[in-house]
């Protein structure tokens, strides 16, 4: 019976199968699920540091931390380059500005001098009712600037922030040479305002009014007044300026010239010494 099995080319049993886990496979091939036991494999172990590499990890994180401190120390560098050039610049436009809003001592008091000419020419017709001529002198009148002071330029600054670089010191000083400019502001739109008026009362058919020479008069009293005012913080205004400034005296500047000469063209012609121009 074997030799009949093995001619017929069936296996033996030893070449036919083994089997595990109910499973029919060929001789000599392990299992698919045979399971493996790496309880004997060596655990992995991290490698030791050395000293060596111990001495490059600080080298490096050294680098990298100074790197970043001198990235931070150079931009805070720059922003503050920036600050100072901006604080410098701001100082500068601040100082123009008060220097051109200040006037000479010599310059005050040659327009005091000038609008006290017109005034008393001006009172005089106003006095004796002739307020036709006062009118028509009043087209010849050069009494006050119109220019007037501001404090634009300061206010801008504090806006902007770039004052919290000047020391307190500056800033006092700035802030107490613009209320002066700020008042000196306001005392030329009060003059206009009180100018118009008389104007209006000479040169309208209010003038036909019995009381017009009375209320004329009183506006013309006003304009006086307030270009006194006007004058003493004018002075007052150029003392602050010249600790501002540094300077002991203060250049007029073109508009002030120009202002003040025809100022006293105007008073000239007024009182007829010079025909008007």
């Amino acid at each position: 019976m074997g030799k009949d099995q093995q001619a017929k080319g069936e296996e033996t049993p030893s070449e036919i199968i083994e089997t595990h886990g109910g499973e029919t496979v060929e001789a000599g091939e392990p299992p698919a699920d045979l399971p493996i036991d790496d309880s004997a494999l060596p655990a992995p172990t991290r490698p030791a540091q050395t000293a060596h590499g111990w001495r490059w990890f600080a080298v490096e994180y050294t680098v990298v931390a100074l790197g970043v401190l001198t990235a931070l120390g150079l931009d805070q560098a720059v922003e503050d380059y920036h600050a100072r050039s901006e604080l410098a610049e701001t100082r500068a436009v601040i100082e123009l500005d008060l220097r051109q809003a200040t006037a000479s001592e010599a310059m005050v008091e040659r327009s005091t001098q000038c609008r006290e000419r017109q005034f008393a020419v001006l009172a005089a017709a106003v006095g004796k009712g002739d307020l036709a001529r006062a009118n028509e002198l009043m087209g010849k009148a050069r009494i006050f600037s119109a220019l007037p002071v501001s404090d634009a330029v300061w206010t801008t600054a504090l806006a902007s922030g770039v004052t919290y670089g000047l020391s307190p010191e500056e800033r006092n000083s700035y802030n107490g040479a613009y209320f002066l400019a700020r008042q000196q502001s306001d005392f030329q739109v009060e003059f206009f305002r009180s100018q118009a008026r008389f104007e209006g009362l000479v040169g309208s058919e209010l003038s036909a009014s019995p009381d017009a020479p009375g209320r004329a008069l009183g506006e013309l009293v006003e304009m006086q007044a307030i270009a006194a005012n006007s004058r003493g913080v004018m002075m007052e205004l150029r003392r602050n300026a010249e600790n501002v400034l540094g300077k002991a005296d203060i250049e007029p500047e073109a508009w002030q010239i120009a202002f003040v000469a025809e100022c006293e063209a105007a008073a000239d012609a007024m009182n007829g010494t010079e025909p008007a121009t």
